[in-house]
């Protein structure tokens, strides 16, 4: 048998460290016991779900859960909120205290596609506030579709400023 418990931090004992790092957000101590035994590795990724409910002006592209160990360092942890059951999805590969917060920035990023987890984050953010490219659509970036010739020569000349052109005719056909 397994055995999953889960305390909300305020009924933890926590070190001025953790308190710090968790301030007044939503936190919570996985533990789990097999044979009575303490287990904290699962051997491969798990998922968590945490009911959880927005406040004031959050967003769900927002939420983010981070594992967060004794000394009250945090580690981001791949996250998603499903708003129709209110709750908070991570996926770890143990057993630990997790905190729930907010971060402005993913609440800034219009698109479902980009996550704080891809390499290119601010890459993308980045050349989309610099008015270098734009999304697909509204909500994505499609960042694993082909690029044209066409884009990329575009995406250069506007990050070099959009120069005046200072030849008329063009050597490629396409």
């Amino acid at each position: 048998d397994i055995t999953v418990s889960i305390e909300s931090h305020e009924n933890v004992n926590l070190t001025s460290a953790l308190k710090k790092a968790l301030g007044d957000r939503p936190a919570d101590d996985i533990n789990g016991t097999s044979g009575g035994k303490h287990i904290s590795d699962m051997g491969g990724k798990i998922t968590v779900h945490a009911p959880y409910v927005l406040k004031g002006d959050e967003k769900a592209r927002g939420i983010v859960a981070w594992y967060v160990d004794d000394n009250g360092n945090k580690e981001r942890c791949e996250t998603s909120y499903d708003p129709i059951k209110k709750r908070v999805n991570w996926k770890t590969d143990h057993l630990s205290l997790y905190m729930i917060d907010y971060d402005e920035t993913l609440a800034n990023n219009p698109f479902t596609d980009v996550t704080m987890d891809n390499y290119y984050f601010d890459a993308v953010l980045w050349a989309v506030d610099e008015g270098i490219t734009n999304g697909t659509s509204e909500t994505t970036f499609s960042p694993d579709a082909s690029c044209t010739r066409a884009q990329m020569v575009t995406f250069l000349w506007r990050a070099a400023g959009s120069p005046k052109a200072s030849v008329s005719t063009c050597a490629f056909t396409d």
